[in-house]
């Protein structure tokens, strides 16, 4: 890590304070690296990097994943053919759990803006 080094990335994660069936949930709905025992802020905070903004993205990605799915519905037919009915059923279904999850608050997606520790 360079000392004048930042990083801006965006995440999906499981919202916090969940109770434990609603993080299950999450952990089901959501993609396969979201479960972990500590939030993001800790992560960084633990490997060096200091936060210097968050922002809360979750309501975009969602309208993105309803953009997805409706595309998703109406190539249907070409999708099969070119993934096989099974693949394009998993994610044709994968996506449906996305919206799923974060209309009922259990993910969500953020945008982070860090730069090493010592520069906060």
């Amino acid at each position: 890590m360079h000392a004048d080094g930042k990083m801006v990335f965006s995440v999906i994660f499981i919202s916090p304070n969940l109770s434990l069936a609603d993080y299950n949930k999450a952990v089901e709905d959501g993609p396969s690296f979201m479960a972990t025992k500590y939030s993001y802020p800790e992560l960084l905070h633990k490997s060096g990097w200091g936060l210097i903004n968050q922002v809360d993205l979750t309501e975009k990605f969602l309208d993105t994943l309803k953009v997805k799915l409706n595309s998703e519905l109406d190539f249907a037919g070409e999708i099969k053919n070119l993934l096989g009915k099974d693949e394009a059923l998993l994610r044709l279904n994968r996506t449906r759990a996305y919206i799923d999850a974060i209309e009922n608050g259990l993910i969500r997606r953020e945008l982070f803006h860090v730069v090493p520790a010592a520069k906060c």
